[in-house]
Order: structure tokens, then C-alpha cells, then sequence
């Protein structure tokens, strides 16, 4: 597969090892800003983390202004769950933004793509998960209702779609690669973006370069090819039946000698 780009991304290192000139996959990025997830795309719904984007203080995973305006020795902390589609599968991830309370250094980021990979996280910066009876949430559009970075029943469910099958919908459309995310400090728009930099998200952290460019070039030379191209993948013996034709259809019937 040869790749048209105007940026580099981790798997581009596979390339050293060959690649087939007839397939190409021009990855230009698209991106389509909306209101939070109210005016996405027909059909690109599925997308939506399930989890709430929310910003915490350390103590307590809670942003409380009185606290936080007394005592700024705490770690400040955002997460913002986010979604990936490559090659047609949909695989959930976790952001967590952190930097000292503050500060006016830049954020630093860690991605988790597994429930264990996020316990992981949240265990290294000393947070804990809330234990506590879940509450009930009420909304008027069930549709809206999401769970809680805090919760790990939450983020149990959330994981769980991790390898989601949408193969089918992405090849007729002929996109590789998506991206979806809230923003990340106000947490009012949400981006949709196709043919994005995994490098960005870690998604190394899924799949290796080699194995990234070996799911893209058969996701784009044979997936996305039979969806645009009902005939692909059917021989020259099935297709001439299925025209209603036989062996002899295009041949002269033999002659008898004398």
C-alpha cells in the first residue's frame, strides 16, 4: 500500500518492508466540528463515548471552587473518553490530562484503550475509584445519559465495545480511520475527525506499526474495494452465469469433418 499524506504517523515506518504500488490510500484529513453530540453525521451516533468528559481536583475526583481557590498544591485532572475506528472496528479510549494545580505548564497526556490499562492510570496518580451506592441518573432523552470516569462498573461497560464491528458502514463510505472526542477544557464541542493521526491518541498502544499497516492495507485494497465494487471477488465463470451466458456463449460450435 502507498500512502498520499501531508503528515507522518506511527505506522509509515512499515513501509521499509515493501509495499504494493497498485493500492492506495490517500489520507487526507476531514474534520467536522458539532455542539457536543446533537448534530453529527447521519449514522455516526455509535460514536459517542458513553462516559461523561469531566475535570477533577486529586482529592476527592471533584473540582470544588472554594477548595480549589484555598489550596492549590492539588493535581488538577481531566478525562476525556474518546473513540477510534480503524479499519471499520470501534475501539474506546480514555485520555487523562494532568498537570499541578496552578501551574501554568502545559497539560501532559496518557491513553488507555482497557479497563486494566485505566485502572492502571488511575492507580498511578494516586486516584481512587468511588465505591459508593450508584445513584440513579435521570434524563429526559435516555440517549444522553452517560456514566462516570469515576465509576469502574462505568468503565467496565465502556471497554466492553472495544473491536465493535462496523466494517461494513466505513468501507461503503471509504474512510480508514475516525475520531471522536468532546473538547477537552469546556467540554461543549465535540470533534469528528476522518483520516486523523493515531500517533496523537497512542494508539501503539492497540496495534504495532507493522500490524496498523498491515489491517489498513487490506482494510483498503480488499475491504473497501468489494464494498465499492459489488462484481469484486466473483470469477469470470460465476459472473458469465450470472449474465445469463454459457461456455459456448462467445465461441463458434465446433464443425463435424467430412
Amino acid at each position: 500500500m502507498r500512502i498520499i499524506s501531508k503528515f507522518q504517523d506511527y505506522y509509515d515506518s512499515a513501509l521499509a518492508f515493501g509495499h504494493d504500488d497498485t493500492i492506495v490510500y490517500v489520507r487526507k484529513e476531514i474534520k467536522h466540528k458539532a455542539t457536543r453530540d446533537r448534530n453529527l453525521p447521519e449514522g455516526y451516533d455509535f460514536m459517542v463515548p458513553t462516559l461523561e468528559t469531566r475535570s477533577y481536583i486529586h482529592r476527592g475526583w471533584y473540582r470544588k471552587p472554594k477548595e480549589y481557590e484555598q489550596n492549590r498544591k492539588g493535581r488538577e485532572f481531566s478525562i476525556i473518553p474518546f473513540t477510534v475506528v480503524f479499519c471499520g472496528k470501534l475501539y474506546p479510549g480514555i485520555r487523562l490530562l494532568h498537570r499541578k494545580a496552578g501551574s501554568l505548564g502545559e497539560w501532559s497526556s496518557d491513553f488507555a484503550y482497557s479497563l486494566e490499562a485505566y485502572v492502571a492510570l488511575v492507580s498511578y496518580h494516586g486516584l481512587e475509584f468511588d465505591t459508593t451506592k450508584k445513584r440513579r441518573r435521570y434524563s429526559w432523552d435516555n440517549s444522553l445519559r452517560k456514566g462516570s470516569p469515576k465509576r469502574k462498573d462505568d468503565c467496565e461497560e465502556y471497554f466492553a465495545r472495544s473491536g465493535e464491528d462496523h466494517i461494513a458502514f466505513f468501507a461503503e463510505k471509504e474512510i480508514p480511520i475516525a475520531y471522536y472526542a468532546e473538547d477537552a477544557y469546556t467540554a461543549r464541542e465535540s470533534h469528528l475527525v476522518f483520516n486523523t493521526s493515531l500517533q496523537d491518541v497512542a494508539f501503539f498502544k492497540v496495534f504495532d506499526a507493522y500490524t496498523a499497516f498491515q489491517e489498513l492495507d487490506m482494510f483498503v485494497g480488499g475491504v473497501m474495494t468489494r464494498e465499492g465494487n459489488p462484481m469484486a471477488g466473483i470469477s469470470d465463470e460465476d459472473l458469465r452465469d450470472k449474465k445469463g451466458f454459457d461456455k459456448m456463449s462467445f465461441k463458434k460450435a465446433p464443425t463435424k469433418r467430412r
